[in-house]
C-alpha cells in the first residue's frame, strides 16, 4: 500500500474525530476512540480518560482476547466488553478498512444499546477513511 500524504492523513483523522464527537453526544458515551492494533490512538473523544492510556489498554485487551480465542479454539474474536463498577461499560470492536485492522472502543456512562450505534459509526469511519 502506498504511503498516505500527511495532509490527507490529517484530514482523515479530523473527520473521524468529528464522527466520534457526534457519536458521544448522540449516544451519551463517556468516551470513544479509534485505535490501531498496536495501541496508537488515531482519534479519540476521551472525556476524563487519557487518550494514550486508553488506547494502550484497548490494544492489551485485544491481545488478551486473542489469546483466549486461541486457547479455547474459538473463531476470531471481533468484539469484547468489560463491565465496570458503577454500571459503566467498555465495549471494543475490531474492524478492517483498506487492509488495516482498527478498533472502535466506547465507554458508556451506564446502560446502553451499542450494537447498532457502533455499526453505524464503523460504517462512517470506513467512508471517511476511504474517501480521503
Amino acid at each position: 500500500m502506498a504511503p498516505v500524504p500527511e495532509t490527507q492523513r490529517q484530514t482523515r483523522f479530523q473527520a473521524i474525530q468529528e464522527l466520534l464527537q457526534r457519536a458521544c453526544q448522540a449516544h451519551g458515551w463517556a468516551a470513544a476512540a479509534v485505535v490501531s492494533e498496536e495501541g496508537l490512538p488515531l482519534a479519540a473523544m476521551a472525556g476524563t480518560y487519557h487518550a494514550e492510556k486508553l488506547a494502550a489498554a484497548i490494544a492489551q485487551l485485544r491481545r488478551t482476547a486473542g489469546q483466549a480465542q486461541k486457547q479455547l479454539g474459538w473463531s476470531a474474536v471481533d468484539e469484547w466488553s468489560i463491565a465496570m463498577s458503577g454500571g459503566a461499560w467498555l465495549v471494543a470492536r475490531s474492524f478492517s478498512v483498506q487492509g488495516q485492522t482498527l478498533i472502535l472502543a466506547v465507554i458508556s456512562s451506564g446502560r446502553m444499546v451499542y450494537r447498532r450505534a457502533c455499526a453505524q459509526i464503523i460504517r462512517a469511519i470506513r467512508q471517511a477513511w476511504e474517501s480521503r
